[in-house]
């Protein structure tokens, strides 16, 4: 098996000047990696957050990963090409609960949030049950 067959991929949309929040089941997957991405350069950082839940509906801060508290992220605003990813943070998904919700500040553009679900129980064995279109892996 290769490495990039134990991962899946979810995302979530928002258009101009909305808040992109995103939830995702981790069932069966031991780390989480969070990607943020904004089409404009200049974004500013704002009600970035990540929660768990039980029941995909209940949230609550996840202990050691609350920003401000936990970690920071700049204060000001991010210079970087609109084609570059703003965000990522990474983190076991074992010992908290099933569900996780990222939710990240509006901006004046389209952005997304990529959940990276990887160090899988069981190798998703089809494109679909990976989060994506199509997967091709060559030996």
């Amino acid at each position: 098996m290769h490495s990039s067959q134990a991962t899946k991929i979810v995302s979530a949309v928002a258009t101009s000047g909305t808040t992109v929040t995103g939830s995702f089941d981790t069932k069966g997957f031991s780390y989480a990696t969070f990607i943020y991405s904004s089409a404009v350069a200049g974004t500013a950082w704002t009600g970035i957050k990540v929660e768990h839940s039980d029941n995909n509906s209940s949230w609550e801060a996840i202990p050691g990963i609350v920003v401000g508290t936990n970690y920071s992220v700049s204060s000001g605003t991010n210079s970087v090409a609109a084609t570059q990813p703003k965000f990522m943070i990474g983190f076991p998904t074992l010992g908290r609960k099933r569900y996780l919700k990222f939710t990240g500040g509006a901006v004046s553009g389209s952005h997304v949030i990529n959940c990276l679900l990887t160090n899988a129980a069981d190798a998703p064995s089809s494109a679909t049950e990976q989060g994506v279109t199509n997967a091709v892996f060559l030996a």
